[in-house]
């Protein structure tokens, strides 16, 4: 891992710059959940039909219960609470959400979180943008060390993530996406792969993929 070169990830082709440093207290860079009343199953389609940002995931129905409840609107928490049960039999949903979870890890800066995400194993592999790949878990883990240890605690990385594609069997998954990552150099733009296995009954990240791109259509 010593001679490995992480390089930050600025924008495709460009002097890799520092990452822009946002407020702790941004929120994660999602869509905004709003409670709709009278929710039914046809508001979920499947996450592996399509690109996951224009349905709603795991975390989106906990926050709608969640919200449904605070307003004491007990009949949609309980559609809502329906819903997030059959997402959580969905391995297309699991692998999103555990995507989702990824990349909020990515914008903590935070190492044990982003630990958290990953699968133990040799086969555990990540390319950041401009370096070699590196292969093991624990490499893996100080690779995401190093490219953290620029920030100061608390503050988070502005990350979003578009374009986001699943597909997923029983026991595996991947998701294709398109990162947006803004640094002081202007806001790089990434394609990434990850794949996603299920360890001990908990889904986890055991391969990143992450290169420039000029532009996308």
């Amino acid at each position: 891992l010593a001679s490995t070169r992480v390089v930050a990830r600025g924008r495709a082709g460009a002097r890799p710059g520092a990452p822009r440093r946002v407020c702790s207290r941004a929120p994660a860079c999602r869509s905004r959940v709003v409670v709709q009343t009278r929710a039914s199953p046809s508001d979920t389609p499947d996450p592996s039909s399509g690109y996951a940002e224009s349905e709603r995931s795991m975390g989106d129905m906990e926050a709608l219960m969640r919200a449904a409840i605070e307003a004491e609107d007990f009949e949609n928490a309980a559609v809502y609470r329906d819903l997030l049960n059959t997402l959580k039999n969905s391995a297309a949903a699991a692998v999103q959400d555990a995507n989702e979870r990824f990349y909020e890890a990515f914008r903590s800066g935070d190492s044990r979180k982003m630990r958290a995400c990953w699968g133990d194993g040799e086969h555990v592999q990540c390319l950041h943008p401009g370096a070699a790949c590196i292969g093991g878990d624990n490499n893996v883990q100080q690779s995401w060390e190093i490219v953290f240890s620029s920030l100061p605690p608390g503050v988070r990385l502005e990350i979003t993530v578009e374009q986001t594609r699943v597909h997923a069997g029983d026991d595996w998954g991947f998701v294709t996406c398109v990162e947006k990552v803004a640094s002081d150099d202007g806001v790089g733009t990434l394609a990434a792969t990850n794949v996603f296995e299920k360890q001990n009954g908990k889904w986890k990240i055991v391969h990143h993929h992450a290169h420039g791109i000029v532009g996308i259509r």
